[in-house]
């Protein structure tokens, strides 16, 4: 039976390796320039051929140190990722401009009105 506070050998292993592994996904992350990254979840631009590559390395890389699956992790799929996300966020800018704008209208407002 474990005891509270107490941190077997293993643990400590664990512990250490998954530190190790926090590093190095620290590391392989720096690799990139700051202006790939996401704003707010979105990216701000639409990335380069060598940029996909890059982020294909790295997402590739970080994935193989965490040991999970990825999505993403070629270099043409990132950069339609990335043209499907600016297209989206357009749309939903334009969308959101459409809710706020003052609505347009040719002829004066002639339904009756009340005032009590």
């Amino acid at each position: 039976m474990r005891q509270p506070g107490k941190i077997i050998r293993n643990d400590t292993r664990a512990v250490a390796e998954a530190k190790e592994r926090a590093k190095a996904r620290v590391a392989a992350e720096k690799t990139l320039p700051r202006d790939l990254l996401y704003v707010k979840g979105w990216p701000t631009r639409l990335i380069t051929d060598s940029e996909a590559r890059l982020l294909a390395q790295v997402r590739t890389k970080v994935c193989a140190i965490a040991g999970i699956p990825g999505d993403y992790l070629e270099a043409d799929l990132i950069r339609q990722r990335y043209a499907d996300l600016l297209a989206e966020r357009k749309a939903r800018e334009s969308r959101k401009a459409g809710r706020n704008a003052a609505p347009e209208c040719d002829e004066p407002d002639t339904s009756p009105s009340f005032t009590l």
